[in-house]
């Protein structure tokens, strides 16, 4: 926890816990830890079990606690820490529980992210209830009935956006399998909701991610590791969950272009490798990363174990920690970086699908979002203000209007 940068109050309440759970085994006269132990000492201590998400109502110091027993199951499991609660998928229940599941096989099948198809899950099992608690038809369900129940989710706009989206591809792979004669999806009602019409991307000063780099211990494997990492979603603009899923065979070193797929499209991307980027990792890899039998790129410093996405997020947070944002109000981190990269191309007269492909994006929409952080090439597209010749508007001898 303290190498992914966790605050020294919130390690001190962690460590507070595991010392009640460890005199709780030995109470129980436990010699050895187990996962089962954590579930059976959260179910004593907080009534529910280690890996429900909704338990009974409990204070927020007892969800704190239940937390902090959660994160030393995943260490003792997988070597790494969980950054928050995993929710557990519910089945599906009722007249329609089968054709939930095949459509959520069926993304599955069609290579759909795992965390996509948890979150589809989660909007469609609240979808699946609502129907069968008020004894809605599926095939026969109105636009006044889908409407009620998107009043009935009390939650914010975005994800209100998202249980919409969920529902309306529902209903279309329903119409797509023949389960329904007509294609209830077009009943679902657009919101016009845009998550990027209200605000500007976060973007930093490249000096001053420069400056941060430039302050990382890269005497220590520690810190070597770190600045490697850095480097190549600074520099390269891959997301963090690629990063961690990278191999030594992603490099070529002859060719100097390193090889990925990407998680999140599951297209297999290549790159040049910038000389910063190259010499960072061969540094790790000489005098960083150690004897091992991973083929792993990036290890973590305790087991040795593969990274975790949300541990590479975290090692970026921290190294960044200081960076100011030009625009935007998130903290920096990975997201953040990309958005400066894409900004800096943009400033530098890169086409939108250069930018778009750097960045991994399926199509150069979403890189256009960039374009409004390029003030200066903004300035440039202003129309000048036409004289006014109308005789309404005369100059007074303060240099007011009249």
């Amino acid at each position: 926890m303290t190498e992914r940068g966790f605050p020294d109050a919130y390690i001190s309440s962690v460590k507070k816990e595991l010392e009640r759970f460890e005199e709780w085994n030995q109470t129980k006269g436990k010699q050895y830890f187990s996962e089962h132990d954590c579930d059976e000492y959260c179910l004593e201590q907080f009534g529910c079990h280690l890996d429900v998400a909704k338990g009974p109502k409990v204070s927020q110091q007892q969800s704190k606690r239940r937390v902090a027993i959660r994160r030393l199951a995943s260490m003792g499991r997988d070597g790494t820490i969980d950054y928050c609660l995993t929710k557990s998928r519910q089945p599906f229940y009722g007249r329609f529980a089968t054709v939930f599941d095949e459509h959520l096989r069926w993304m599955e099948e069609m290579l759909y992210a795992p965390a996509t198809i948890r979150s589809k899950h989660l909007y469609l099992y609240d979808f699946c209830e609502y129907i069968e608690c008020n004894g809605i038809n599926l095939t026969e369900i109105g636009e006044s009935q889908l409407e009620a129940f998107f009043a009935s989710v009390e939650k914010p706009l975005a994800s209100l956006h998202a249980y919409r989206k969920a529902v309306r591809a529902f209903l279309k792979y329903l119409y797509d399998c023949k389960f329904t004669c007509k294609d209830i999806s077009l009943l679902v009602r657009d919101d016009n909701y845009n998550r990027n019409k209200e605000c500007l991307p976060t973007v930093v000063r490249m000096e001053d991610v420069r400056d941060r780099l430039s302050k990382i211990n890269r005497t220590t494997a520690l810190g070597k590791r770190n600045y490697a990492i850095v480097l190549l979603i600074a520099e390269l603009g891959i997301r963090p969950g690629d990063v961690a899923l990278l191999t030594l065979d992603s490099f070529d070193w002859d060719m100097n272009t390193i090889c990925y797929r990407q998680e999140k499209t599951k297209v297999i991307v290549t790159q040049p490798l910038t000389p910063s980027v190259g010499n960072a990792v061969i540094d790790y890899l000489m005098n960083g990363r150690g004897i091992t039998e991973s083929k792993t790129l990036f290890l973590t410093g305790c087991k040795g174990t593969p990274m975790a996405r949300n541990t590479v997020g975290e090692v970026v947070k921290r190294c960044m920690r200081g960076c100011i944002p030009v625009c935007g109000g998130k903290d920096p981190g990975p997201r953040v970086l990309r958005s400066t990269l894409a900004s800096e191309l943009i400033k530098g007269n890169a086409e939108l699908p250069v930018v778009s492909a750097v960045l991994g994006h399926t199509t150069i929409n979403t890189a256009k979002h960039y374009v409004a952080v390029d003030f200066e090439g903004l300035k440039k597209c202003a129309l000048p203000i036409p004289p006014v010749k109308s005789t309404l508007y005369l100059s007074s001898d303060n240099g007011g209007a009249e």
